[in-house]
């Protein structure tokens, strides 16, 4: 397979794993940078093996679930889209060399189209680039900067992540407060 063929393939399996799991009703949607570019690991595949950090730093965060076995991914996957709880990347493909700051304007359009309640974004990087443009929207955007719970954030990670699922975004332009 060439490499255009297999960054096709690969795309279309996140695609389908995370379709897999969307909720109809999408309470928090969580904004992070870009899937791994493994295709070995995703946020929505099921059988990932290591490397799943983010997945279970969420679970943590939102239903206290803790990993005793790699194999209840899908009950906690299932577990959050009951709870309306759905991720998307700012960038889609890992292997797309555009910038992060010209894939705002197609994460606005995908936000946009999912309606969510409340938009949480992970990473600070992807927090100030899209911020503003997604607020400036009219989405329900958390004005909150949350570490990525890489090595040595996950307290940090968990304590901001909870203080934004706690924190309601505005509902009226008067109500915007500015990063």
């Amino acid at each position: 397979m060439r490499d255009v063929e297999i960054e096709r393939e690969a795309a279309q399996r996140r695609r389908q794993a995370a379709e897999r799991y969307r909720p109809p009703t999408i309470h928090v949607l969580l904004v992070a940078e870009s899937p791994p570019a493994l295709l070995s690991r995703h946020f929505y595949f099921e059988d990932v093996d290591h490397h799943d950090g983010l997945f279970w730093d969420i679970v943590k965060a939102v239903t206290g679930g803790l990993m005793t076995d790699r194999r209840e991914k899908p009950q906690y996957l299932a577990e959050l889209m009951a709870m309306g709880v759905f991720l998307v990347d700012l960038k889609e493909d890992p292997a797309d060399c555009t910038p992060l700051d010209q894939c705002v304007e197609a994460l606005i359009v995908r936000c946009l189209a999912l309606a969510p309640r409340k938009i949480i974004i992970i990473k600070p990087e992807v927090f100030d680039l899209a911020f503003l443009p997604l607020r400036n929207a009219g989405l329900p955007v958390v004005n909150r900067r949350i570490p990525f719970p890489g090595t040595g954030r996950q307290l940090q990670f968990a304590s901001a992540f909870a203080a934004a699922l706690e924190h309601h975004p505005p509902h009226s332009p008067e109500d915007l407060e500015l990063p």
